[in-house]
């Protein structure tokens, strides 16, 4: 399936230019300016982090605390303390790199066809319509970024679990030293650091798709070609709106959880669905990843979202960020027909990407 959908992509006559065009010069460009200091740091803790997501699995399956972190001389808690640090460093390194890219890549795509009035004349000609052409510099931008992002996504499971695991099992085994006869340990299983696993690969992409749409439209609207710059006004309002719609539906719901003062589970879910979307799941995914000391014997006095729920808000969570990605592809289709390309026509399945 998943074959498929690339083959029908890479395949159309304007995205196979493109893509042969640019992986040659990408492949160049990392050849001969690549900053080898930054890479070797980003593989090896790329490396690491598959060994402390591993070690997380390991730890949580026989349910012990093997680095005993509570009782660590102050020398090894440092040493652990700047591994978790380096490897969010690392993350940053492997996840802003790659999208800062990807409006180069977009700015070096589009000037090709713009930089020089009579080229775009061409290109307007030659009949293309608006949607082939965005969408075949969309894919072009999606296929060339989308696997530099994939250290990313491994560090970030393998990082992020072993950080928040580790610290939450530290306190949770500190309290429950505390206090032996009053409560107990929550603590997350290995399926769940299985889905933490799958969740970061899947949600460290998620911001790519609506990112190279906007990059395209960006570029096309550029007053560096002699564009207009009143579209960014109308780029910065659609993403100011995305964000304030959110969280004033979060306010709501958390307003509605207070005055009711109930468990509100349909509310939790609601409210965690509404901020996934903003905080790319870091909340949810974490959450998994934490023990928990819970003072009460008998019921947890608070409400925990379990792995099945997790997966259940990210899946809700996917067609939002398709919508934004087809909102963004869709204002990039109209900045093209303002500047001359043609409306789209419906045509036939075989000539759609």
């Amino acid at each position: 399936m998943l074959n498929r959908i690339l083959h029908r992509f890479d395949n159309h006559i304007l995205t196979a230019t493109e893509l042969r065009l640019w992986s040659g010069r990408a492949q160049y460009h990392a050849a001969s300016r690549v900053q080898w200091l930054s890479r070797v740091f980003v593989g090896t803790m790329t490396v690491l982090s598959l060994l402390l997501f591993v070690y997380e699995c390991f730890a949580v399956w026989f349910n012990i605390d093997l680095l005993h972190i509570t009782t660590l001389s102050i020398t090894r808690r440092f040493l652990l303390q700047t591994l978790i640090l380096g490897g969010f460093a690392a993350f940053l390194a492997a996840y802003a790199i790659p999208l800062q890219r990807t409006r180069v890549l977009a700015r070096q795509i589009i000037a090709r066809d713009k930089s020089k009035r009579d080229r775009w004349e061409l290109i307007t000609l030659t009949g293309v319509d608006a949607r082939s052409y965005v969408r075949a510099k969309w894919w072009t931008i999606m296929r060339m970024i989308a696997p530099q992002l994939i250290p990313a996504a491994i560090i970030r499971a393998g990082v992020f679990t072993f950080a928040v695991g580790e610290l939450t099992r530290a306190i949770a085994n500190s309290t429950a030293a505390r206090f032996p006869n009053s409560g107990f340990i929550d603590s997350p299983s290995p399926f769940d650091i299985l889905v933490i696993g799958v969740l970061s690969v899947l949600l460290t992409f998620s911001l790519l798709p609506s990112l190279a749409a906007g990059s395209v439209d960006d570029m096309l609207d550029s007053p560096r070609y002699g564009n207009t710059w009143w579209g960014w006004f109308g780029r910065g309002a659609v993403s100011l709106i995305e964000f304030i719609t959110a969280m004033l539906l979060i306010t709501v719901v958390l307003a509605v959880v207070f005055v009711t003062q109930q468990d509100g589970m349909t509310l939790l879910l609601i409210g965690m669905f509404l901020w996934t979307a903003i905080d790319n799941g870091w909340t949810i995914t974490g959450q998994l990843a934490a023990s928990v000391y819970f003072f009460s014997p008998y019921q947890p006095p608070i409400i925990l979202l379990d792995a099945g729920q997790v997966v259940l808000i990210v899946l809700l969570t996917l067609p939002f960020v398709v919508w934004r990605a087809w909102i963004r592809l869709k204002m990039a289709e109209w900045t093209a027909q303002r500047y001359q390309l043609v409306k789209t026509e419906k045509v036939s399945n075989g000539d759609k990407i």
